[in-house]
């Protein structure tokens, strides 16, 4: 039976592919025909690893260790550049285009995928196996107390960015700090660690990529943020039509997040340990 759905799979994915295409993202993405049943066989699980995230490694042996939970081989893909994780980013790099031709012809989960409420309604996330924050990263000789006028930036649209924006325009103006953007946490780090800026606003995990786990070898201290807590939590992806595959992979998720095998990932690798 599951052979009879992965061939049937196929040519659906090709008639979704098309009427993408043919009626454009939006409305193509709403009039989408997946399969009724699940396609995965049991015999393995194909992963796709994001090679351009600064968590690449950590979302490998986080599904290598659920596959090893569950006694099924894991099969690994990359999707993106490797060169590219100097951007320092947990960002996908594919659209929802991409996204849907990774599942249809690579892999049955992807790791490493953001939890939010952007998610294709195709998509279903499993529980946050890696949680993260954003933290305040203070320049090499800033003042720690950050005085009035004090220049802070963040990635644009970046995690953190919405909720400094509130928080300085709460503050009266006579004490509030100089906010400024960069494009990618490549440069915003090089400001921060060139002294052009006094802090920034930033995914923690970037800061620690950047100085091999230790930001006190470069003299950034990471300290929380005066405002709200925001979270950046992970988990692995797949089709919402693939339910007994995501029930398996909640309960092995659970299981290794009981070990704190991901905390001593996070440790090996020079991240942040998780929230």
């Amino acid at each position: 039976m599951f052979q009879e759905h992965q061939r049937s799979f196929g040519a659906r994915a090709v008639a979704v592919l098309a009427s993408t295409f043919a009626l454009g993202c939006g409305a193509a993405f709403a009039q989408i025909a997946l399969p009724d049943q699940s396609r995965w066989a049991g015999n393995e699980i194909r992963f796709c690893i994001n090679s351009e995230s600064v968590l690449a490694d950590l979302d490998r042996a986080v599904a290598q260790a659920v596959a090893d939970a569950l006694l099924i081989p894991a099969i690994f893909t990359e999707i993106g550049r490797e060169v590219n994780r100097g951007r320092y980013d947990f960002l996908l790099p594919v659209d929802e285009m991409g996204l849907l031709a990774a599942f249809t012809q690579n892999c049955q989960v992807v790791t490493g995928f953001r939890l939010s409420a952007r998610a294709p309604f195709w998509v279903t996330v499993t529980p946050a196996y890696y949680t993260t924050r954003v933290a305040l990263a203070l320049a090499p000789d800033a003042d720690q107390a950050l005085p009035p006028g004090s220049l802070v930036a963040t990635r644009l649209a970046g995690p953190g960015d919405a909720t400094l924006v509130s928080y300085l325009s709460a503050m009266p103006a006579s004490r509030a700090w100089q906010r400024t953007t960069y494009r990618d946490n490549s440069m915003l780090l090089d400001a921060l660690f060139g002294g052009a800026i006094d802090a920034a606003v930033i995914w923690e995990p970037a800061v620690f990529a950047a100085t091999a786990g230790d930001p006190a070898a470069r003299g950034v201290e990471v300290v929380t943020p005066p405002f709200e807590p925001v979270t950046v939590a992970f988990g692995m992806a797949l089709l919402s039509t693939d339910v007994y595959l995501r029930a398996l992979l909640d309960n092995a998720i659970a299981s290794v997040l009981a070990t704190d095998a991901v905390s001593g990932f996070a440790r090996e690798l020079g991240l942040p340990p998780p929230l």
